[in-house]
């Protein structure tokens, strides 16, 4: 395990591996300020047979190791004919509504998921981290870059999921990183709204509104594996479809999502992306909020979307 202030005390700036080189003094390793360097490390160590986790203290940061990821790990495996994997894990906190503004809150999930050759997951409240870390360890042999958003580091199973799963179905796809689907128990949505990492718990709070205070049903399908997104995780019962990502929307997730169900031979009544707005993030609060999407522009958008 590898990073920038990783080893005791500090474990990182969101203390994710506090302690770890207490227990593992011989594999946790500070390193350099250096992305680039120390993606290159990682990549050497994982042609060499190890399996490192490398952690990009800020997502923004991913920026200065792209080249390393795009020209390198998502490469060896084809430039050799397939005889050399290479199976490093990157980590990276992404993601705002923390206020540390402009260069420290960005969404940059949309240029590595266009990387052929690796593979992106995103955590989310669904999905424990525990489990996901332990299928790629086990699993994968090519570079895997987990995304996890900053405001779910202190997240639990929240009040709303429970009281909202009293009238709803959870429902979870196969495989390593699987989907969720959270469906009304008793009716057929008016809406699905498909999000994955750090948007799940805003898109839940938009389903609660939209229900109590206007009478719309909404579904919710949750993809814990953003690229390459599997085709058959996107089997939509509903009229209206909206993708939900904190990202800006051009070239981004919801684009590949409405891409592929619209390949696949579905059609609705209404598709959209739900996005932040492609500017620059404030760091004050008050502006930071309304840049960045939360459940209140998910809520004004279906609901004006409906009295068209």
């Amino acid at each position: 395990f590898i990073g920038e202030d990783v080893k005791s005390p500090y474990g990182g700036a969101f203390k994710v591996a506090a302690g770890l080189s207490d227990a593992y003094p011989d594999r946790v390793f500070s390193t350099p300020i250096s992305e680039l360097a120390i993606t290159g490390i990682a990549n050497g160590l994982a042609l060499g047979g190890f399996r490192p986790v490398l952690e990009i203290m800020f997502g923004d940061f991913v920026t200065l190791a792209f080249d390393q990821i795009l020209n390198h790990s998502s490469k060896f495996h084809d430039m050799y004919n397939g005889g050399v994997n290479c199976p490093v894990v990157i980590r990276t906190p992404m993601g705002g509504h923390r206020g540390y503004g402009p260069t420290h809150s960005q969404t940059l999930d949309k240029f590595l998921a266009g990387i052929d050759g690796i593979k992106v997951v995103a955590l989310n409240t669904f999905c424990p981290p525990a489990e996901l870390y332990s299928n790629i360890l086990k699993h994968e042999t090519c570079p895997v870059i987990v995304l996890e958003n900053k405001t779910d580091y202190g997240s639990k199973s929240s009040y709303l999921r429970s009281e909202m799963l009293r009238n709803h179905r959870l429902r979870r796809s196969d495989g390593l990183f699987p989907a969720y689907k959270v469906e009304p128990a008793y009716s057929s949505p008016d809406v699905c709204l498909i999000a994955y990492g750090g948007t799940v718990d805003a898109v839940l709070r938009a389903t609660e509104r939209l229900f109590f205070d206007h009478e719309i049903l909404a579904a919710v399908l949750v993809l814990t594996q953003i690229h390459p997104i599997n085709p058959g995780e996107l089997s939509i019962c509903a009229p209206r479809v909206y993708v939900v990502e904190e990202g800006s929307a051009a070239y981004g997730f919801g684009s590949e999502v409405i891409a592929t169900l619209v390949e696949s031979g579905q059609s609705f009544e209404k598709v959209g992306r739900i996005a932040s707005l492609p500017v620059a993030i404030p760091s004050a609060r008050s502006l930071e909020s309304q840049v960045l999407i939360g459940f209140e522009q998910i809520v004004d958008r279906v609901v004006g979307d409906f009295h068209e």
